[in-house]
């Protein structure tokens, strides 16, 4: 057979496969203008079907050669675990990093971290329900108590960074990160840090948070705020936003680490009233009622918090963050328990 005559049966055998038609059907059209010669002396079929044969017969011998080597393996006895080295002795910075195993997932992260580090997340996926306004609330209490903290705005609308742009610098300082002005100049991990001696973290996450995203605020959380505002839709809302959080979220009950705060209520009003009987159903701590004032406006105008202002004029707001700080150090004492926990591991 010449290399033309092998060139034209190639070539033949492209075009059928193109034109998705059986080879030996193909070959009867005479292509590129095959002899019928040439065409008797190619049997196609009677080569391809033993070609087809051995494929499946190598590929049967290979499977059954796995399920033998996997029986053997089965079969054979365990072998004796090798002797267990000591470890080595921990280094005296602190730099050894425990295992994550025994504690719940909200702590492992910290352990990481060295246990220093306190984690608050405000968080409702619906607008308007006052998760700044509590995240810098937050930020300006524990300034006011000598802490060093640190408000990392997850918002687009950067309501959290607007306010620290506005602080003056004569108040405690309060260090932001503009988590949502994502930049392909840094790596995100570099653009979210936190500087060193930072404490607490307060996270402002954005509104319509999809719910999938939720364990990616949460997971590492030590106290995670749901504020809520008497309305029908805000009741909604945050009914389906606790669920999402128990279930996607997976925060625990037990370890009452999320708490709602009714914000902007007035009280002896009918809404207030229907939005507790709410609250109660839930089985979720209450931590305080923020009532509704015009200080809030005042403050956040000025980048200032509750606690900036002159306390003879907002004695009422403070008595109610009060009641939230006592839940907080509640929850920062656990986790510092938990982390020494964990430590002793």
């Amino acid at each position: 057979m010449t290399m033309t005559t092998r060139w034209r049966i190639s070539s033949a055998r492209f075009k059928a496969a193109h034109q998705r038609v059986p080879f030996e059907n193909f070959l009867q059209q005479r292509p590129f203008g095959m002899p019928y010669e040439v065409l008797d002396a190619f049997p196609g079929d009677q080569i391809m079907k033993p070609v087809r044969t051995a494929v499946i017969v190598f590929a049967a011998a290979i499977i059954l050669a796995a399920c033998a080597k996997k029986e053997e393996a089965v079969a054979a006895p365990e072998a004796a675990p090798p002797p267990a080295a000591e470890p080595a002795p921990a280094p005296a910075t602190g730099s050894s990093l425990p295992l994550r195993g025994g504690l719940p997932r909200a702590y492992a992260d910290r352990r990481l971290r060295g246990g220093a580090m306190f984690r608050i997340v405000v968080l409702n996926p619906k607008g308007g329900s006052g998760k700044s306004t509590v995240a810098t609330g937050l930020a300006a209490m524990y300034a006011a108590r000598g802490y060093h903290p640190a408000l990392m705005d997850f918002d687009p609308q950067g309501t959290s960074t607007r306010w620290l742009e506005k602080r003056s610098h004569d108040l405690p300082e309060v260090h932001g990160v503009a988590a949502y002005a994502r930049t392909i100049a840094v790596t995100r991990s570099f653009q979210l840090r936190v500087p060193q001696g930072a404490n607490p973290v307060i996270v402002d996450t954005p509104a319509a948070l999809q719910t999938q995203h939720f364990i990616e605020h949460v997971k590492d959380a030590d106290a995670v705020l749901v504020p809520v505002m008497p309305s029908d839709a805000d009741i909604h809302a945050c009914s389906r936003c606790i669920g999402h959080l128990l279930i996607s979220g997976k925060i625990k009950r037990r370890e009452n680490r999320l708490g709602v705060i009714a914000n902007r209520v007035k009280p002896n009003t009918i809404i207030f009233r229907t939005l507790m009987r709410f609250l109660d159903q839930l089985q979720i701590p209450v931590i305080t009622t923020l009532r509704d004032s015009q200080s809030y406006v005042h403050a956040g105008e000025l980048g200032r918090g509750i606690h900036d202002l002159n306390p003879m004029r907002v004695h009422p707001e403070l008595a109610q963050w009060e009641q939230l700080w006592s839940w907080l150090e509640s929850r920062r004492q656990a986790s510092e328990l938990a982390a020494t926990v964990a430590n002793a591991r």
